[in-house]
């Protein structure tokens, strides 16, 4: 399995933070996706219930602190590529089902290209 490189981001300030600006689409049932904390060395599992240009909401069977930066790996559904996005946590919230929606800001801003290859 090949590990992303240590996170070389800083988490962004509060008075640096962005409220939504982009529209963020709703992801196919069951879009899978990997959570990769470099605490813990390895991924988990994640679903990725919406994406946008600026962020990425995600679904986990576990708790990730506010202001985390992590990064979500996903693959391009056209050719299979392996797309990287490094985010921080901003919103956590516990669903009734037992799971944790968190909602991630990206440290860069995605194409329009490569939105729209994660979301086809």
């Amino acid at each position: 399995m090949n590990l992303p490189s240590p996170i070389t981001y800083q988490p962004r300030a509060p008075g640096q933070r962005n409220r939504r600006t982009t529209v963020r689409y709703h992801c196919a049932p069951a879009t899978p996706g990997k959570v990769f904390l470099p605490e813990d060395h390895e991924y988990q599992r994640a679903w990725v219930e919406n994406l946008s240009r600026n962020g990425v909401g995600l679904v986990l069977d576990r708790c990730i602190p506010m202001d985390t930066v992590l990064t979500v790996r996903m693959h391009q559904a056209d050719n299979g590529a392996t797309v990287d996005l490094v985010a921080q946590v901003m919103r956590v919230e516990p669903r009734r089902d037992g799971d944790i929606y968190v909602g991630c800001e990206l440290l860069e801003t995605l194409s329009l290209e490569v939105l729209d290859a994660l979301l086809a």
